[in-house]
């Protein structure tokens, strides 16, 4: 994923997923970097980790699009944390 930083815990927010819709902008139209918290960087490693077995198992089946947006949306709840 070219939108997260892992080794620096950052993630760059440029786009956004309205009502099942994939859009090129955020609703503001600013892109922005955010950083996570030690918890969140934490899952996100896990979820990541989990989800590059699963593929490798052949458990994940779906398009590049549709397994971003399971990462994005876990991303969306946890960048969420202080």
């Amino acid at each position: 994923m070219t939108d997260c930083d892992v080794a620096q815990g950052k993630v760059k927010i440029d786009k956004a997923r309205v009502v099942a819709r994939d859009k090129d902008r955020t609703k503001t139209s600013e892109d922005r970097i955010i950083e996570l918290c030690p918890r969140a960087l934490h899952v996100l490693k896990r979820h990541l980790a989990l989800r590059a077995r699963l593929k490798l198992e052949g458990k994940i089946n779906r398009t590049r699009s549709t397994n971003l947006s399971i990462t994005h949306k876990f991303l969306a709840v946890a960048v969420g944390c202080k």
